[in-house]
């Protein structure tokens, strides 16, 4: 290889690869010894000198007057656990930020994120990006506009969304006005809108999903049975916080149709009121041999709420709500479900204290549906006496 041209204009020289390296190591030193003098100049209780930021590239100028570097073609830096790759970047030694432009790569511990454009802060450790990808395993982003925010290897996603699907087009995604991503600890996302393909599917004002939990997020079962022939059902877990949690179901039956819901468990220990769920699932059955006889698809669905309240030592609270559009609902759809029922959801609010010398249980039942046959208590009080 032929020796390349010098061009000393402008303090820029375009030099060999063995010149290069020397240029390396002196511009490290240069930086070092600027960030000792601006250290004592704007911080005079620093003790120990920054590390210097070394740039490397095809060509690489130092601008004395501006205090500046600028390096192009196979741009690399890298400092401290931090990697830096692009097509051009100019450092600013007073400052020690960084504009890099063209193939932009900001690698650090895990997690890795590109763009177009970035200004970044060596000394504080953030950055702007435009059209920004990050990935952070599990979990993966764009955005028009990200953000890597301090120390703590925060990442800010504005008008963007983030997937676990690490194809360019992800089966599915979470759409969110703004989505902040701590590697190895949660997702925190505000007004979040979650799309299947381009159909988008519910709504969330604030989701949390903690990254330390080994339980999958997505659960497919397909399968095959005499009465909803080829099925395939599915739940996605959300996680709001430790005390509100759940799972969207999504479920698709080839005798039946598309079916969906939602199961939300609730904690309100915090304030001493107990805990429980509330379930929700509905579809529009396409049964075609009722289709064919009637030409109307037929709507199904079932409510239940239930709550359990600890009042003490001695006091437990109990209550259960269920409301349902035919009494065979539970029995075609969740149908271990029907066998732990019994055949019948029940409807009830129930108290029961028992002390050392007695038990006392008050219960009220009332019948939610006209196709169930149901004593109703309204209310019964019954105390037990011991011997």
């Amino acid at each position: 290889m032929s020796p390349v041209n010098k061009d000393c204009s402008a303090f820029g020289f375009q030099l060999s690869a063995f010149s290069r390296k020397l240029l390396a190591c002196i511009v490290s030193v240069c930086l070092a010894c600027c960030s000792i003098v601006y250290a004592e100049q704007k911080i005079p209780t620093q003790l120990s000198p920054k590390e210097p930021i070394t740039v490397n590239g095809d060509k690489v100028e130092y601008f004395h007057e501006q205090k500046k570097v600028v390096g192009t073609g196979n741009v690399s830096i890298t400092y401290k656990d931090i990697v830096l790759t692009c097509n051009k970047i100019t450092v600013y030694l007073d400052t020690r930020e960084a504009i890099a432009e063209g193939n932009v790569k900001v690698t650090q511990k895990d997690a890795y994120f590109t763009g177009d454009r970035i200004n970044y802060n060596f000394d504080q450790r953030k950055g702007k990006i435009l059209n920004g990808y990050v990935d952070a395993k599990p979990f993966y982003g764009k955005a028009g506009e990200a953000e890597k925010v301090g120390l703590k290897d925060e990442f800010i996603f504005k008008n963007g969304y983030v997937t676990t699907c690490d194809y360019d087009k992800p089966h599915y995604r979470i759409q969110a006005k703004e989505v902040q991503i701590y590697p190895g600890d949660k997702v925190v996302a505000k007004h979040i809108c979650v799309y299947v393909g381009n159909v988008p599917i519910f709504y969330f004002p604030y989701y949390v999903q903690p990254l330390d939990n080994r339980k999958s997020n997505v659960t497919i079962i397909p399968g095959r049975s005499s009465d909803w022939g080829y099925y395939a059902l599915t739940a996605t877990r959300y996680y709001i916080d430790d005390a509100n949690r759940g799972d969207v179901l999504i479920d698709y039956r080839s005798s039946k149709g598309l079916a969906g819901g939602i199961n939300h468990y609730y904690n309100t220990e915090k304030m001493g009121l107990g805990g429980g769920s509330v379930k929700f699932y509905y579809t529009r059955e396409n049964n075609w041999t009722a289709y064919e006889k009637t030409g109307h698809e037929k709507t199904r669905y079932r409510w239940q709420v239930r709550h359990k309240w600890d009042l003490g030592q001695d006091t437990l609270m109990t209550f259960e709500l269920n409301k349902l559009s035919d009494p065979s609902v539970i029995q075609d759809y969740f149908y271990n479900e029907y066998e732990e029922l019994g055949g019948q959801p029940d409807n009830y609010l129930s108290f029961i204290t028992q002390k050392q010398g007695y038990t006392m249980e008050l219960l009220a039942r009332k019948r939610i549906g006209k196709f169930y046959d149901v004593i109703e208590r309204l209310p019964e009080l019954k105390i037990d006496i011991f011997n």
